[in-house]
């Protein structure tokens, strides 16, 4: 090996371990939860923030730098529980997220299902929530304003997302409450059926 290809491959070396290849173009998930409760609005929107962005300098996550992210509203997604209290209802959002693990085509980007529950009624039950390796239809953003004291949100917006084309729409409910809510809640058969059937 000649003195060229030798520094070469030194600088390489020195270069991955300040910068591991494996998280150098990845991203990390992240359930932001905005939960105003002087005008009385849960907002809950899947977003991926790059590697490098998410985490403090040269690696490891520290304790003060995940207070950092969950002061501001963005939450890791496994086993996650967060209430929203209003003057009249009480919303509870549960995330959960598998391990990454190196095995199968989706193990390094396991998918993230969520749960919306108001008082002890569910809004959404256990559906995909954000990105889906595997290509499934998922929910990527729901917004809630509270209503009055009976028991139901004035109006909740729900975006979904086709896995297969990506293409995304929001629709709006409980304009007609008492249609709207027997529909809920919306699992994963639900979700399918009604991204199939309008986009």
């Amino acid at each position: 090996m000649n003195i060229a290809m030798k520094i070469i491959l030194a600088a390489f070396v020195a270069l991955s371990a300040v910068v591991p290849l494996a998280q150098a173009d990845s991203t990390v998930d992240y359930v932001r939860i905005a939960c105003m409760t002087d005008i009385h609005l849960l907002d809950i929107e899947y977003r991926t923030i790059h590697y490098s962005s998410s985490t403090p300098l040269y690696g490891e996550a520290t304790a003060s730098g995940k207070d950092a992210w969950s002061n501001n509203g963005f939450f890791a997604p496994n086993n996650l529980e967060r209430q929203c209290v209003f003057p009249w209802s009480k919303f509870r959002i549960v995330t959960t997220q598998k391990e990454a693990s190196a095995s199968g085509r989706c193990g390094a980007s396991p998918e993230i299902k969520l749960s919306l529950y108001l008082d002890d009624k569910a809004l959404v039950k256990n559906a995909i929530f954000g990105d889906s390796c595997s290509e499934n239809h998922s929910i990527t953003r729901i917004s809630v304003r509270d209503g009055m004291n009976n028991g139901k949100p004035h109006e909740v917006e729900i975006c979904f997302k086709n896995g297969q084309n990506n293409i995304s729409r929001c629709e709006l409910f409980f304009q007609d409450i008492e249609q709207s809510w027997a529909i809920f809640p919306f699992d994963q058969k639900i979700i399918d059926y009604r991204i199939k059937k309008s986009f």
